[in-house]
């Protein structure tokens, strides 16, 4: 089992409620996994990702790992 800190997480959607989306059913099972497994979560994304949604929801904006 992986265990981090921070895990600095990637989304291809950031809707405006914070919730967050990935094209790819692979990376969103490991970004939960990873996720859940780390004590701090921080999304990365550029502005060009905001306001949209994606394929699969990777966690929400309540979400607190």
């Amino acid at each position: 089992m992986f265990r981090a800190d921070i895990a600095f997480m990637g989304a291809d959607a950031v809707d405006l409620d914070g919730n967050t989306y990935a094209d790819d059913l692979q990376l969103v099972n490991l970004d939960r996994r990873m996720a859940a497994n780390a004590a701090r979560v921080i999304v990365v994304a550029d502005s060009s990702k905001f306001g949209r949604t994606g394929m699969c929801r990777i966690f929400g904006s309540e979400t607190t790992a």
